[in-house]
């Protein structure tokens, strides 16, 4: 449990905030290098978001 009180409720809640960003973060990250696209070019990103968009367009 966190001891929140009234003074310190807004500063726990963007902590854990910024707390479930980064372990998104770090799921999204571990799952790019299980499918092997850690060494994706920024090139390759862009084509591959330019292809979605072309496909979402028909």
């Amino acid at each position: 449990m966190i001891e929140v009180d009234e003074s310190s409720f807004e500063d726990v809640l963007t902590d854990l905030r910024v707390a479930k960003a980064r372990r998104s973060i770090r799921q999204l990250q571990e799952q790019s290098t299980r499918m092997g696209l850690e060494h994706m070019t920024l090139e390759d990103i862009n084509a591959e978001i330019n292809a979605v968009r072309s496909e979402r367009a028909q």
